[in-house]
Parts: C-alpha cells; structure tokens; sequence
C-alpha cells in the first residue's frame, strides 16, 4: 500500500507538471494539490500524526498558494511563509542531525547561501528578508538531514530529498526574481515531487515520525 501511494504521488506530480504545458490548465488545480495529499495518506496511514505529516501539511497550503492565479506578491509570501513552517517542522524532525554535520557540509552550504544571496536574495528586494529567512532554514534542513545520514539514523535517501528540495526551490526563487529559466516548471516541479518522495520514503524506512510525534 505505501509503495503503490508513492507511486500515486509520483504519477500525480507528472501529470500536474504535464497539465502546466497543455492548455486548459484546470488540471493543475487537481494534480497540484493531490499529489502532496497522496503522500499525507502514506504518512497518516504508516504512523499517524507527527512532525512529518504537519511539514507536508504546510508545504500542501504552499503549493495551494502558488497557484492562485494573481499578479501580486501577496499569495507568493504566503506560500513561502507556509513552506518556510513546512521546512521548519521537517528540521525538528532532524534537528538530532545538526551535530554530525561534517565540516564539509557546512562549507558547501555556506557557498551555497552566498550564492544564493547574490542570485536571489538581491534581485528579491523588499521580499529580501523573507527570502533570507526561508534560505536558512532550507539550508539548516539540508545540514540536519545530512547529519542524520552521517550518524546512521535516516538513511541516505532522505539527504538526497532534502538537497533536491533545495536545488527546487533555489530554482524558483531564481526564476522568480532573477530571470526565466526555460521548461523552469519541468525542472523546479520535478525536483520538488521527487525530493518530498525520497523524505518521505526515508522516514516511513525507519520510523523516526513516532519518535517525533
């Protein structure tokens, strides 16, 4: 059952990543949200309530957000309030990580804010500071996840997850407030429903959403 809901969720985010390309686009409305909410079930279903469950709750009210169709930035900032809740649960969820992070890790990820900061954060202006605030969590996340790899408590999917999260919404970001990328839906969308995936699948592997419940 949990793999064949994975799968669902897989096949869900394609066709919501097809349905960008192929006008009427209704069918975003149904995929976008159904594809998070395929992966709620899984977790609801294997442990119940927990950290986990909220952060996809919360990254579920974000993509809700970022499809409203307005010109604004009233709906983008509630999305990335929603998804920087989202990942702040998801750090709880591996906050134990934080103290096995390698020195290297650290290093990678302070290029990679700096970076960010010079492609993103400048270009974003008076969202700048919650831009700022939603790259370090992303980036803390990232940092905990590996950890927790690295001390043999999640398995290395779930790194993998995190990173891709990250590239996804760097992707974004850089896309929103930077310049176009090409296909940019293909690219940010299809790390995105992969990278929620391998989270998911990694945590439901060892059963850290009980002990974080």
């Amino acid at each position: 059952m949990a793999s064949t809901l994975a799968l669902l969720a897989l096949a869900s985010g394609a066709a919501h990543i097809y349905c960008e390309f192929k006008p009427p686009l209704r069918g975003r409305y149904l995929f976008k949200p159904l594809t998070l909410g395929l992966l709620m079930l899984l977790v609801w279903q294997a442990q119940g309530l927990g950290l986990l469950f909220y952060g996809l709750l919360f990254c579920w009210l974000g993509d809700v957000a970022l499809m409203m169709p307005s010109r604004s930035d009233r709906w983008f900032l509630a999305g990335l309030v929603a998804f920087l809740i989202g990942h702040l649960m998801y750090l709880a969820l591996m906050w134990g990580g934080i103290g096995f992070a390698p020195l290297f890790a650290w290093s990678l990820l302070v290029g990679v804010a700096a970076v960010a900061c010079w492609q993103i954060v400048l270009p974003a202006k008076k969202l700048a500071p919650a831009v700022v605030a939603y790259i370090t969590a992303i980036l803390l996340m990232v940092a905990a996840a590996w950890g927790e790899v690295v001390s043999g408590a999640l398995p290395v999917i779930v790194l993998y997850g995190a990173a891709l999260f990250a590239l996804s919404d760097f992707l974004l970001g850089y896309n929103r407030f930077n310049r176009p990328l090409p296909l940019s839906q293909i690219w940010v969308l299809g790390t995105y429903y992969i990278a929620q995936v391998l989270i998911v699948s990694g945590h439901l592997s060892t059963g850290v959403i009980n002990a974080a419940s």
